[in-house]
This record gives structure tokens, C-alpha cells and sequence, in this order.
């Protein structure tokens, strides 16, 4: 899962709403948008590419964002409910981290095996038989093997 999928994720569901990228202008609909814009920011995103993302120009994002400098800075609600979700982003994202680190570590291991087996099975193969071999192979294992 990607950060920005994760950030809009959890915004939607603090906020209680279905699809944040939706070009609603209900007063929820903007708070949500501009805490995801926000929280990106804080995660080091560029303007272009949160506005990508949330489908939306990189202006309109600088404007968000700003306001919601100026709205943090009086309200202090809004101030202690983006910080509650900072800290649940991060926790969030050191778990897709993990997940994501050890699912790279299971593809590596699986890779390794695979390839002893297949480097056994392709010397025992005639050479004219290897090309349906790996297609078969490749169905199976779901791409897990090179040519």
C-alpha cells in the first residue's frame, strides 16, 4: 500500500466519509481534503504530487494547505485532531513498513528456492520443451520466475 493510500484511508475514515477524492464541497468533504493534504505534506510529498494524487492543482493544494495553517494556529480541535492522526499515520505506516519489508524478505527466499529448482529442472530438460516449460511454470508461480 502506498503512503498517500494509506493517508486517505485513515482521513476517511476519521471523518466518517466514503471518498475523499470526490468534488464535494460539503464542509467535512474540505476539512477531510485538507488534513490529507497536510498530512502528505508533512510526509515530505511535493505539491505536484499531492495534487496528483487527490486530483486536484498543486495551487489549490498550496491554498489548502495554508489555510489550514491559519486554522490550526486559533482551533485548537483541529490542531489536537491532526496531531492524534499524525501519530496514528505513523504507526500505520511503520506497520505497512514492516509488512512490506518482510513480504520483499519471503519474495527474495522463495526466489532463491525457486531458481535452485529450476536451474535442477533446466539441465534435465531437452531444449525444445524449455520454452513450454517456463510458460507452465510462470502460470503457476504467478511471475516468480525469470527467463
Amino acid at each position: 500500500m502506498k503512503e498517500t493510500d494509506l493517508i486517505i484511508k485513515l482521513v476517511e475514515r476519521e471523518f466518517n466519509i466514503d471518498n475523499i477524492l470526490t468534488k464535494s464541497r460539503e464542509r467535512q468533504y474540505i476539512d477531510a481534503r485538507m488534513f490529507a493534504y497536510q498530512l502528505m505534506r508533512d510526509l515530505d510529498y511535493s505539491l505536484v504530487q499531492i495534487g496528483r494524487r487527490m486530483n486536484k492543482n498543486h495551487a489549490t493544494v498550496l491554498w489548502a494547505i495554508k489555510q489550514f495553517g491559519y486554522i490550526r494556529e486559533f482551533d485548537l480541535d483541529v490542531s489536537n485532531r491532526y496531531d492524534s492522526l499524525y501519530v496514528k499515520l505513523k504507526e500505520d505506516y511503520e506497520l505497512v513498513l514492516d509488512t512490506n519489508r518482510t513480504n520483499d524478505n519471503l519474495n527474495d527466499m522463495l526466489k532463491r528456492k525457486f531458481d535452485d529448482v529450476f536451474k535442477l529442472i533446466r539441465s534435465k530438460l531437452n531444449p525444445r520443451n524449455k520454452e513450454a516449460f517456463y510458460i507452465k511454470a510462470n502460470g503457476i508461480l504467478n511471475g516468480l520466475i525469470d527467463k
